[in-house]
This record gives C-alpha cells, sequence and structure tokens, in this order.
C-alpha cells in the first residue's frame, strides 16, 4: 500500500513537471510569434531562366519574382557580372502574385555556367532590414555557333555584292535651284533702266545763245523716245536760260528754278509754263510717267517759241 502511495506521488510530480514545461513552451512560442510577423512564412522567392541552353551573344532573361510580400518593401540589389556572363540591364516588374525584377545577361564564353545566389533584401514597414532571401543556383549551357555543323573549314571569301549609287537628289535640287535664280538674276539685269548719257556740247561763245538753242531744238524729233526728248527739252533750255543770263540754272533743281524769278524777269504765264515743263521732264525721267505723242509736239513747238519769245528780252 505504501509503495502504491510513493507511485502515485512520483506520477503526480512528473505530470506536474510536464505541464510547467508544456506551459513555458507554449509561452515562449507565443511571445516569438508575437515578435514576428505572421507573414513570413508565406513570403517567397522564385528564380527562373528563360531558357538552359544559349549561344555565344544571345540575350537570356533571369526572373526572380517574390509572391506574397505583403507589407514588406522588397528591395533588389545590382547583379554584377560573372565569369562568361554579362549584365545588360534589368527591368523591375509587378504583377498579381509579387514583385519581380529581370535580368538581361549575354554569355560571351562556351561552356555550363552557374548562375550564383541572387539576395532580396525584405524591409519592413519602417525601411529597415528584416530579413533575407536567396534564390537556389541555376545553370547555363552555352554552345558555340558552330555547333552541329560539320564543315568547321573556312569558307571562300565572297565577291562584293554590287551596290547601285544612290539619286543625289539633294545636290540635283539645289542646283536647279541656283539655275533658277541665276536666271532671274540675269532676266532682271536685262531689264534694267539704261542710263542716258547725255553728251558735253561744246559752246562756242561766238554763237549766240537763242542761234545755238534753236539749231539743237530744230535737230529734236517727237518719234525719239519719250525720255530721252525731254532730257533733251530741259536740258537745252536751262543751258540756254544759263548761257543768257548766266545764272548757273544747269546746277539748280526745278524747285530751286521756281524760286529764282526775281533774276530771271519772265512774265509770269511764260516762266509758270516753263516751270510745267520741267516738272514733267522730271515726272518722265525719274518717274517714268506716259506721255502722248501730241504732247510731245506741243512741248517741243512750245520749246521753240520759248526761245522766240525771249530773245529780245535778252
Amino acid at each position: 500500500m505504501i509503495n502504491q502511495i510513493k507511485s502515485s506521488k512520483i506520477l503526480f510530480d512528473i505530470y506536474q513537471w510536464v505541464s510547467w514545461l508544456l506551459i513555458l513552451f507554449l509561452s515562449i512560442s507565443n511571445n516569438s510569434c508575437k515578435n514576428e510577423p505572421t507573414q513570413t512564412s508565406s513570403v517567397a522567392v522564385i528564380a527562373a531562366l528563360d531558357t538552359t541552353e544559349a549561344t555565344i551573344g544571345d540575350v537570356v532573361t533571369l526572373s526572380v519574382l517574390v509572391e506574397n510580400p505583403g507589407e514588406y518593401i522588397i528591395q533588389f540589389p545590382a547583379m554584377s557580372d560573372s565569369s562568361g556572363l554579362e549584365v545588360r540591364g534589368r527591368n523591375e516588374t509587378t504583377n498579381d502574385i509579387g514583385v519581380g525584377i529581370e535580368f538581361q545577361l549575354v554569355p560571351w564564353d562556351t561552356g555550363r555556367f552557374v548562375i550564383p545566389l541572387y539576395s532580396v533584401n525584405v524591409l519592413d514597414a519602417d525601411s529597415a532590414l528584416s530579413f533575407v532571401m536567396k534564390t537556389s543556383s541555376l545553370t547555363l549551357t552555352v554552345n558555340s555557333v558552330l555547333s552541329g555543323d560539320a564543315n568547321t573549314e573556312l569558307r571562300p571569301i565572297k565577291e562584293p555584292v554590287p551596290v547601285s549609287r544612290p539619286i543625289p537628289w539633294r545636290t540635283i535640287l539645289l542646283i536647279i535651284l541656283f539655275v533658277i535664280l541665276l536666271t532671274g538674276v540675269i532676266m532682271i539685269w536685262r531689264q534694267r533702266i539704261p542710263i542716258t548719257v547725255i553728251p558735253p556740247q561744246i559752246y562756242d561763245s561766238s554763237i549766240p545763245p537763242d542761234v545755238f538753242a534753236m539749231e539743237q531744238l530744230t535737230a529734236l524729233d517727237v518719234a525719239m523716245d519719250s525720255k530721252e526728248l525731254y532730257v533733251r527739252l530741259s536740258f537745252i533750255l536751262r543751258e540756254y536760260v544759263e548761257n543768257s543770263l548766266f545764272i548757273k540754272t544747269l546746277e539748280m533743281t526745278t524747285p530751286e528754278i521756281k524760286q529764282s524769278n526775281e533774276w530771271l524777269h519772265l512774265p509770269a504765264a511764260l516762266f509758270s509754263a516753263w516751270i510745267h515743263l520741267l516738272t514733267r521732264a522730271d515726272l518722265i525721267k525719274y518717274a517714268k510717267e506716259d506721255v502722248l505723242p501730241n504732247q510731245k509736239a506741243e512741248d517741243l513747238d512750245w520749246s521753240i517759241t520759248f526761245v522766240e519769245k525771249t530773245r529780245e528780252m535778252w
């Protein structure tokens, strides 16, 4: 009986110690679960290649995907070149499953390459590093471009491919434009106003001014060009007045002559008609004003009459 009581007491003590250990274990487990987010067990990282075999120069895409990141911030460090592989670029992606990144790898040597482990940094909401996840290693086989080709000898050099010379449209258009501009300049130059040069008259002082003027007026013809006719009429009458009164009317403009009648002492009607003739000559000479044939005849006759009426006055 005493032995049974001792056995029961021992069993009770063992049960009590097991209960305390179980409570302690559960409390530690609960505290650890509270300190670490519940999403840790659901975050996973997956790495894959779009192909396991390639040739030199091919672009191979390495995809790294982090599934169910939840509230974590995923940080993808830069990937450095490895032996025989060159990293050309990177592109981060986001989809319904999670966030990821793609690296473009270009092999430049043949052989079997093991892509090293890639580490992904997982940050909490405060951007503090929570933990690091690593991908599994991947294998890539790079073959030569001559794989499967039995003939590895150098082929003969091919003849150069004939290339047709392109038509230089730009040069042709520039030449055409230059010819058009040159033609226009020549046409404008040929249509320029010819300069009428009146040869200097050698005046003989022994000939009276009125006789010399009448000789020049009678030599004019109304069939002459209007500009040349009126230039000569204006010059002859100015020269006649200058040689008669010794007033420099050849060097004076028409407005200046208009204000100088106090020295000429001409009748008002005769002086006014002379000023009208000089003004008409200026317009025909400088403004290319048209004149009728009968007007030219009337002006020539009036010029002769002007000399005849002023002959006795001077």
